[in-house]
């Protein structure tokens, strides 16, 4: 039981703008079936506290075989205080604007959408379309 192309896409749009996206102004005709939808992607807590806690264990096992080779005694472990710096850094780095692209197949109730990986697996998993 195909759907029409126009609820297709309103499903999509609908459920992209659930996603924080939003459709970029553009006039969608026969030549030109294509809507882009742009939205603001989020990092990521737990990568941030992983890669913090990553960058702990290196630097304080830096700073183990620093306090072992110089004559510093343990003032190489304060390395391991640095670590909350890549959390930091991921955090202010990571937020980045991704574009969707819907592409209305002429002729057939089909839309190709082009997109993040992320995006297009949580399209598969909330709407029950069939790849293709």
């Amino acid at each position: 039981d195909p759907q029409s192309p126009s609820q297709l896409v309103n499903d999509l749009l609908a459920h992209f703008t659930q996603r924080a996206y939003t459709p970029l102004p553009r006039k969608v005709s026969p030549d030109n079936p294509r809507i882009v939808l742009s939205g603001q992607v989020q990092p990521s807590i737990f990568l941030a506290g992983f890669l913090t806690v990553l960058a702990a264990i290196g630097l304080l096992c830096l700073g183990l075989v620093l306090a072992l080779l110089l004559p510093i005694g343990n003032w190489g472990l304060g390395l391991g205080l640095l670590a909350p710096l890549a959390g930091i850094f991921y955090w202010r780095r990571s937020s980045r604007v991704e574009q969707i692209i819907l592409d209305l197949v002429p002729d057939q109730p089909a839309v190709k959408v082009t997109g993040h990986r992320d995006e297009l697996i949580a399209l598969r998993r909330s709407l029950n379309y069939k790849e293709g």
